[in-house]
């Protein structure tokens, strides 16, 4: 997950912020970005896994280095 030029990496915000920017760059709508958690289940060591909610729906999101991330949509909103 690379740093937001326009995010505090140590605020609460700054993944959430990151991960909306990143799916946004991808053609997925995300209307305001409220929290992203990290799938300890799904993630590996080269590979995150990270939920994103966003005002408008909800995604899974794969995060590979120097690839697109891989997203799913698993919801509607909150």
């Amino acid at each position: 997950l690379a740093a937001d030029a326009g995010a505090d990496p140590n605020g609460p915000e700054a993944p959430a912020t990151i991960l909306a920017g990143q799916i946004r760059q991808e053609g997925h709508p995300c209307d305001k970005s409220l929290s992203a958690s990290r799938d300890p289940t799904l993630s590996t060591a080269h590979q995150p896994v990270w939920v994103l909610v966003c005002s408008n729906a909800t995604y899974r999101i794969g995060v590979r280095a120097d690839q697109a991330a891989s997203v799913e949509v698993i919801g509607g909103g909150p």
